[in-house]
């Protein structure tokens, strides 16, 4: 039986010397109404009445936060025969919002930053049950786990909003508590060292590894634009989390000599194309066919990777691939160590997940040509290469 339990308290105390200045067009009217007006010569940024706003919306700003929970984790290992072993988890953990989560204001052309004091801790809740057949050196793990989020943190998308002394509209995001997210996942986790079957083949071993998730958070969040129509989505919805990585499967086979002073490895890595319903595009309502705002004419919807949107899943996605890894290394001294590995062995062009949606579709950074997706290659995994490593310890 396992049991740990864990008690934190975060305090945040902002001091602000009034260097750089905060950016009037973020803060000003954020918590404190204010009717800007440019042209009547009274309700400007830089008037009396603008500058006794923002001094308002500034002690806003700067109030202490204070975060305080316990966590805890409880364990119970079964041992029904000597080669079974079945585990039970729940835990309980907590994280307060950052600093820079909470407080951060940042004003740029491609990326601008609302902060958000009214960001609370994170509680996550976590259930799982493993079952592991082992013999000496060999096992093989399943598990099985899901978690769930109370006010998950997330960054949102506010949209491209017009901010003091700037004629084009800057893409704004915020820090926000969605009410509740949830992950669950399926691992299994074996290693066969063949030396168990027979003694003529000790020091060469087999592994496979295979994780499944899938998770989906609530629209319904305490940001600027929680109750804003033309946000992402609606408070009644959930969409995906797009940080679950897709379904991956890795086989290994390797040797190592008496000792293990020798050893090389062959990993093979299979990785699924992401699902376009596992996506989510924040920047969607922004790319539709809709009617401009501004001058209340038609625009038509955006094209993204040749198709047209329509609905708030993500155009560009990773597709399937397999990459094969080979690393060797040499102990000839408890305090030498030499590691050479030659990394996408077969030299295969692909993309990751995080890569492909790390693509934005505004600002000048990490940016393509959405339509036919000229620009996509330095999004790229690494072909083949090689890496070469000395260690000394003494």
């Amino acid at each position: 039986f396992d049991l740990g339990y864990r008690y934190d308290k975060v305090k945040h105390k902002p001091r602000y010397s009034g260097y750089p200045e905060v950016p009037r067009g973020i803060i000003t009217g954020l918590w404190v109404p204010y009717p800007y007006n440019p042209y009547d010569g009274i309700h400007g940024y830089y008037t009396p009445y603008g500058e006794e706003n923002y001094q308002q919306n500034l002690k806003f700003l700067l109030r202490q936060k204070e975060y305080q929970s316990g966590s805890y984790a409880l364990g119970l290992n079964l041992d029904p025969s000597e080669w079974t072993r079945i585990q039970l988890k729940a835990s309980r953990g907590f994280r307060a919002p950052t600093s820079d989560e909470a407080y951060m204001t940042f004003k740029h052309p491609d990326f601008s930053i609302r902060p958000n004091i009214d960001l609370e801790a994170e509680i996550a809740r976590t259930k799982e049950i493993a079952f592991t057949l082992y013999q000496e050196k060999s096992r093989i793990t399943f598990n099985v786990f899901k978690t769930n989020y109370k006010k998950f943190i997330d960054l949102d998308f506010l949209g491209n909003l017009q901010v003091v002394d700037q004629q084009v509209p800057y893409p704004f995001y915020q820090n926000v508590n969605r009410d509740n997210a949830k992950v669950h996942g399926f691992e299994i986790n074996a290693h066969l060292e063949l030396g168990d079957v027979a003694e003529y083949l000790d020091g060469f071993r087999l592994g496979y590894k295979y994780s499944r998730q899938k998770g989906k958070m609530s629209c319904a969040n305490n940001g600027s634009k929680s109750n804003d129509p033309s946000a992402g989505c609606g408070k009644g919805e959930e969409v995906p989390m797009n940080a679950i990585q897709p379904p991956t499967s890795v086989y290994n086979i390797g040797y190592s000599t008496p000792g293990d002073k020798y050893g090389i490895d062959l990993f093979i890595t299979d990785v699924a194309a992401k699902k376009r319903e596992d996506t989510y595009n924040m920047y969607w309502k922004s790319q539709i066919d809709r009617i401009d705002p501004k001058t209340g004419g038609h625009r038509p919807a955006d094209v993204v990777n040749s198709k047209p949107v329509t609905d708030n899943t993500r155009g560009w996605r990773s597709g399937d691939y397999t990459v094969v890894d080979v690393i060797a290394y040499a102990k000839p001294h408890k305090n030498f160590n030499f590691g050479l590995g030659v990394y996408n062995l077969t030299n295969a062009k692909y993309i990751t997940w995080d890569s492909a949606r790390s693509i934005r579709a505004f600002g000048t950074v990490n940016m393509i040509n959405q339509a036919t997706g000229a620009g996509i290659g330095r999004f790229y995994a690494p072909r083949r290469n090689f890496r070469f490593n000395w260690e000394i310890t003494f």
